[in-house]
């Protein structure tokens, strides 16, 4: 999920303080800035924002609008391969000897970004700023064609849906890299045996759709939505379980009036390296609008995560269902005095 806790916006406000004056002087736009979480660089620059991520009521997108930019500019992802396809869809629209502008905050590892993307797409990376425990880094773009779009970027793995192999697609940056973490697994093994009273199910922060498909499998009677901030995981679900509506949108927001019998989740816990339980707390206090009468919320998290405060304050029954030397399932369930 994408939505900004506290602490990360505030991290993202100390990165764009870092960033907007060095970018502010770089010459004429057009301007693209993509994964700009404040939107305070977007706005100074007179900038067309991209974002992969659904946040409030901005939606997500698979790739930056159509359409000539003379510079670029954008916030380091989280991860390497999220970087190399950001870096190649904002190369499609920068013209040789373009210049594409990377920054974020040390921790996020910015300070080997830049010579990362040297190569075919990124002739020189220059270190221009570094400030505030931020760094800016200068790309000229050379004329080699980059790899835009999503074609390039499909990985296939074997992984087992309800038992049984199934091809599986993913796209960088998402989570477990489209595979079946320990603690995907643990959750299934135990949600599988307790299908719901009704057939409404949703998978909540999906990413590829794994929890979603494996239950429809599992509970043939039911009806599964799954939804996710990322466009990316939104469609990598759509591609890999078409029997599963996929909803892209920040948390909840997507899924307003909507009421279900059972919500799945392995919510993430992370922002980059840091935890941030802005999701799970997001997740538990805000089931209760989206869940029946004698509904359930399934979940699965570390052991250090304080999930049993969290669901005690908001539903009447909660239950540690499994757990393991990592990892622990709860079982929580809406009971009448709390709808």
């Amino acid at each position: 999920m994408a939505r900004v806790s506290g602490g990360a916006q505030g991290r993202a406000q100390q990165v764009a303080e870092a960033a907007l004056p060095i970018l502010a002087a770089a010459g004429a736009g057009p301007w693209l800035v993509a994964n700009d979480e404040t939107g305070r660089i977007t706005d100074a620059l007179g900038a067309t924002p991209w974002s992969r991520w659904y946040r409030g009521a901005q939606a997500g997108t698979l790739a930056p609008p159509a359409g000539p930019c003379a510079q670029a500019a954008l916030r380091i992802p989280k991860d390497r391969d999220g970087l190399a396809y950001a870096a190649h869809q904002l190369a499609a629209r920068l013209p040789a000897g373009g210049h594409l502008w990377v920054y974020g905050h040390n921790d996020e590892g910015i300070k080997s970004a830049g010579k990362r993307l040297v190569g075919p797409l990124f002739a020189t990376a220059d270190t221009i700023a570094s400030r505030r425990h931020c760094r800016i880094w200068r790309l000229v773009r050379t004329d080699a064609p980059a790899a835009p779009g999503l074609d390039p970027w499909w990985t296939q793995r074997a992984v087992p849906v309800a038992g049984a192999p199934r091809p599986w697609w993913s796209l960088p940056g998402l989570f477990a890299k489209g595979g079946l973490d320990a603690a995907t697994a643990l959750l299934l093994d135990s949600v599988a045996a307790h299908p719901p009273a009704g057939p409404a199910v949703l998978d909540f922060a999906a990413g590829t759709g794994l929890i979603a498909a494996s239950l429809a499998a599992a509970w043939p009677g039911a009806t599964l939505t799954a939804t996710d901030a990322d466009a990316l995981a939104v469609e990598a679900t759509r591609r890999n379980a078409p029997e599963v509506e996929a909803v892209g949108g920040d948390a909840w927001s997507a899924l307003a009036g909507r009421r279900f019998d059972c919500v799945v989740s392995n919510p993430p816990i992370h922002d980059g390296k840091a935890e941030d339980f802005s999701a799970l707390r997001q997740l538990i206090t805000e089931a209760p609008q989206h869940l029946t009468p004698g509904g359930e919320l399934w979940l699965v998290a570390q052991k250090q995560v304080p999930v049993q405060a969290l669901l005690d304050q908001v539903f009447g029954q909660v239950k540690l269902h499994a757990d393991d030397p990592r990892f622990r399932v709860w079982r929580a369930r809406l009971t009448q005095e709390r709808t």
